[in-house]
């Protein structure tokens, strides 16, 4: 359930970053659009290399488990 809101809230303020970004570019505002834009990449990076290191280590600890049997 925790990670069901985690993922919530994330794509709640990803499309609110998005909405603005949308709006910049249609007022002209190439420059902020591109910095809101690349904040959501950041993050979105962040977030995957966040899986990636946990997969591992989840791994790591099944395969630890099996050489214990």
């Amino acid at each position: 359930m925790e990670t069901f809101i985690k993922r919530f809230v994330g794509i709640f303020f990803i499309s609110i970053m998005l909405f603005f970004a949308i709006k910049d570019l249609l007022d002209g505002k190439e420059v902020l659009a591109l910095g809101i834009v690349l904040i959501l990449l950041l993050a979105y990076l962040s977030a995957l290399v966040r899986e990636l290191i946990d997969l591992h280590i989840g791994k790591e600890e099944f395969d630890g488990e099996e050489e214990n049997k």
